[in-house]
């Protein structure tokens, strides 16, 4: 069995997607076990809906119509023009041999996105999208999909018209895309309702799932994570998070997180704490996908704390069930808030402009995360954690 899949952009959006993902790879596995029991015919058989997600021949007519012109490229049937050896790889009785044996995703989107499911157990190759930086991009995007071979499946969890050129090119038995929609379901069960009604799927797991061992930390850390890369309305301020890390400075070792683009807030946090006699890492543009996976991990492990903005990094604590207080201002945190993290905490304010889901304030207050106090992230790791950690231990 072999499948494309196109990832969400963001970070956030990825670790969100990964208990769909799951449920593809785990349906996937399932029909192979019984497929080599020989209870199907052929592959054809691996369940689908036949419902329409997301048509793609309707928005691409162009595409179809000039894709005549790609003999030079394409075969008659539509094909990528393969070399014997090539054509022998392709073979779909080959195919179905590999299928029995594993089941096989090759995963295409953001360097972030492709970083996350690298470590997935079926993954068979990660595509990074650097199309947006080339000419011809919907081309390039084609013929990508094309030369990728034959896949039993394909899906997007993009809704975007590029995505509709991938999976036009795909060649795959079954295609399905991602579509928006404004229910107010959390972005996790949009993406699980996407994949179990492609599948026929009853019922499925809902758990995050990340394949990355937690570092393990020699005492309790506060991790501070004051960047967002959707917008600036988003973060918390760095003298708000100073603040907070100086009241526990003596209970933690103090961690800061943050990316290449958000090293200035993460150095001002360093700043304010060394003058104040505060010890602290800033390990900020300074790690992989895969080492801030361990190092968030190993927070909860640890015993300590993170603070953080509605982020990637918040949904990589959800997927860990890392302690976490999470900072919501702008956006809707019924549908992005921390998921199945019983250990989270959201705080936010309740203000008329609330949610507004800009990038930027656009009342050039920014009350929302201003009014938000140090004092109420303190107060509350104080009674949620600290003393309720007191009393188990007591």
């Amino acid at each position: 069995m072999r499948i494309l899949i196109e990832l969400p952009t963001w970070l956030g959006d990825a670790v969100m997607a990964s208990a769909a993902v799951e449920a593809i790879a785990k349906h996937a596995a399932a029909f192979d076990a019984r497929n080599s029991a020989g209870e199907f015919e052929n592959e054809r058989d691996f369940s689908f809906s036949s419902q329409n997600f997301g048509s793609v021949t309707q928005e691409i007519q162009i595409f179809k119509n000039s894709a005549a012109n790609l003999s030079d490229k394409f075969g008659a049937d539509g094909g990528v023009n393969l070399t014997a050896s090539e054509r022998k790889n392709q073979n779909p009785q080959n195919l179905k041999k590999d299928a029995r044996e594993q089941v096989k995703i090759v995963f295409f989107g953001s360097f972030a996105a492709c970083e996350l499911f690298k470590a997935h157990p079926n993954c068979e190759r990660v595509i990074v999208d650097n199309s947006k930086k080339a000419k011809f991009r919907l081309w390039r995007l084609f013929w990508q999909a094309r030369e990728l071979g034959k896949f039993n499946a394909a899906f997007s969890f993009r809704s975007s018209f590029a995505s509709k050129i991938l999976l036009y090119g795909a060649r795959a038995g079954q295609k399905f895309i991602f579509q928006k929609s404004n229910d107010g379901a959390h972005q996790v069960q949009k993406y699980l309702k996407f994949v179990k009604l492609a599948l026929n799927l009853k019922r499925a797991d809902d758990e995050l799932k990340l394949y990355f061992e937690p570092r393990k930390f020699d005492a309790p850390v506060l991790g501070l994570n004051p960047g967002a890369s959707y917008g600036s309305a988003k973060r918390w301020y760095p003298a708000y998070f100073a603040q907070v890390a100086l009241h526990f400075k003596d209970e933690f070792k103090i961690m800061i997180f943050g990316g290449a683009g958000e090293r200035d807030m993460c150095e001002q946090i360093e700043r304010i704490l060394r003058e104040n006699g505060a010890e602290c890492e800033n390990i900020a543009g300074k790690t992989s996908v895969r080492e801030l996976c361990e190092n968030i991990g190993g927070i909860g492990q640890s015993g300590g704390i993170f603070i953080t903005n509605d982020s990637g990094p918040m949904h990589i604590a959800a997927a860990y069930k890392t302690p976490t207080i999470a900072l919501f201002g702008p956006t809707r945190f019924t549908q992005t808030c921390p998921w199945h993290n019983e250990n989270a905490r959201i705080l936010h304010l309740n203000l008329a402009c609330m949610p507004c889901m800009k990038r930027v304030c656009p009342l050039k207050t920014h009350a929302c995360m201003k009014d938000l106090s140090p004092q109420a992230v303190i107060q509350t790791i104080e009674r949620e954690f600290i003393k309720k950690r007191e009393k188990i231990n007591f």
